[in-house]
């Protein structure tokens, strides 16, 4: 039987804007709600920010400021749930 419910894939989208300077949008899909963890880490994988939360199934965003990093350059962001894990790469500008 068909139903109204689309199903959702987990997917990490690519921060917005990208490369940014003072803030970024980083967006994700959920299956489910579920708890999660969205962590930011430069490419010797220092780790510099932690976000820990219950997200709900569908659209979910986080906003990270310029602040919660130390410098411009390359970082990585890996969006982590119970089953599944993705990583993007995003770039500070000055």
């Amino acid at each position: 039987p068909a139903t109204n419910e689309t199903e959702v894939a987990f997917e990490l989208l690519q921060n917005v804007p990208n490369p940014f300077q003072d803030q970024t949008v980083i967006g994700f899909n959920l299956p489910a709600a579920s708890k999660g963890s969205l962590t930011i880490l430069d490419t010797s994988g220092k780790i510099y920010k932690v976000v820990i939360d219950v997200f709900v199934k569908g659209y979910n965003q986080i906003e990270i400021d310029r602040t919660a990093l130390p410098t411009n350059g390359v970082f990585y962001y890996r969006l982590e749930t119970a089953d599944q894990t993705a990583t993007k790469m995003m770039v500070l500008i000055d």
